[in-house]
């Protein structure tokens, strides 16, 4: 388990290192209490070290204005 934890952690990292506005967005969102959680095809991308071709993410714990306020920037 903590395998699969350590590449999606390095994932992250790398995806939040390569798109800067998305760090920032991801920044705002975590600082107002929200939890990100990415979905979909990215963690299976993740998990096969595949390159990602898309983001998909869940945003908790914020109002739906909020999130799409920070979102929409």
């Amino acid at each position: 388990m903590t395998h699969i934890k350590g590449l999606l952690q390095r994932c992250v990292d790398e995806i939040i290192q390569h798109n800067p506005v998305l760090k920032n967005i991801f920044a705002k969102i975590i600082q107002e209490g929200g939890q990100i959680l990415l979905v979909g095809g990215v963690v299976r991308d993740c998990l096969l070290q595949r390159n990602i071709s898309d983001l998909d993410f869940e945003i908790y714990h914020l109002s739906l204005e909020r999130s799409e306020e920070h979102t929409s920037e």
